[in-house]
């Protein structure tokens, strides 16, 4: 199944929630702002399942600010591990 949802490149759209509250069927969800250096998510996965030798890419990510520390430390040891094979 995972394998599937990969392949698929529909990997859905994730948000932060700024204000705790309840959320019923019929409310507005808006987006409030976005960040400049942002990537898709379907970037993201991009370089998890698909494209795992992009050094351009792995580069892009390490940089995105509202990259969590875990997917950070993640693409650093995929970097690091390509850049040591090419030497």
């Amino acid at each position: 199944m995972v394998r599937r949802f990969l392949q698929s490149g529909r990997t859905g759209w994730y948000f932060a929630v700024a204000r705790e509250g309840d959320v019923a069927a019929a409310d507005e969800i808006s987006l409030l702002e976005r960040g400049q250096d942002e990537l898709p998510v379907s970037e993201i996965t991009r370089l998890h399942a698909h494209d795992r030798r992009d050094v351009d890419g792995l580069k892009r990510a390490i940089a995105t600010a509202s990259l969590t520390p875990d997917w950070r430390e993640y693409f650093e040891r995929r970097l690091e591990a390509l850049l040591d094979a090419s030497r």
